[in-house]
């Protein structure tokens, strides 16, 4: 079922380490370090329940060196974060040479570059087009629907519009799953291997449960969510997160 993931942080660690609290920052006092290594040359900055997780499964499939930052609900709008990121969303990429890379899909495509042994759907330049056209499916189509059924006001200030809003939603989402499980080449998006989309498209997955829509419908999609959820670094990653409600 759908609900077999979680995607909220708790004070626990990948690989077996006690998280760092980092108090010694007046601005992200609660946030948490995991695979700590000051000389780590990424460091993604994650939260909750968000396309950010997805990134963070991807690192973990790539092997390549990085810690991550777990913030809590609220801190991505306080100095620190924001002038590392002025949107104040996650994912956000910090890099040992000063350069911040947003936007889950750009980070997703420097992953997919920097380890492309470890990613479908190949090196090729049409290879290159079909990841790109997947990842702005979800980051463009998927991301944008789940995002209006669970922040309407963002499309109309009226509560009392916002029942309508979510119906609206909820058809949109229905149809994309509709979409992206004809295109699911199981058991991933491009057959036997896993790519960056898989972890992205994962992590939406993860909040069909609070939009009413039956999983039943969609038994690829359901069996890729089992898929995922028994890898073991997908469950590494899903040890540092528990239940929670943002998006």
């Amino acid at each position: 079922m759908f609900n077999r993931v979680a995607c909220f942080p708790r004070e626990t660690c990948i690989g077996g380490k006690r998280g760092i609290v980092c108090e010694s920052d007046p601005d992200i006092v609660s946030s948490s370090v995991f695979n700590a290594d000051a000389g780590a040359p990424m460091q993604l900055y994650s939260m909750p329940a968000t396309c950010a997780v997805g990134v963070h499964i991807a690192l973990e499939w790539s092997q390549l060196p990085y810690s991550v930052e777990v913030l809590r609900p609220g801190e991505q709008r306080r100095a620190r974060y924001l002038a590392l990121n002025p949107m104040a969303v996650v994912p956000t990429l910090a890099l040992d040479d000063g350069e911040v890379l947003s936007e889950a899909s750009a980070i997703l495509c420097y992953i997919d570059d920097l380890a492309p042994d470890r990613f479908a759907p190949g090196p090729s330049p049409k290879d290159k087009a079909r990841l790109r056209q997947s990842l702005s499916f979800l980051s463009c189509e998927l991301h944008p629907a789940f995002r209006c059924h669970f922040r309407p006001s963002m499309l109309h200030p009226e509560q009392s519009e916002h029942k309508t809003l979510r119906v609206m939603a909820r058809t949109r989402i229905e149809r994309l799953l509709t979409l992206m499980e004809a295109r699911l080449q199981a058991p991933y998006l491009f057959g036997e291997r896993r790519s960056v989309a898989d972890a992205y498209l994962f992590s939406m997955l993860s909040w069909l449960e609070r939009t009413r829509i039956d999983p039943k419908s969609f038994s690829k999609l359901r069996e890729f969510v089992d898929r995922m959820a028994d890898d073991p670094r997908v469950q590494r990653v899903l040890e540092n997160y528990d239940t929670g409600k943002r998006k």
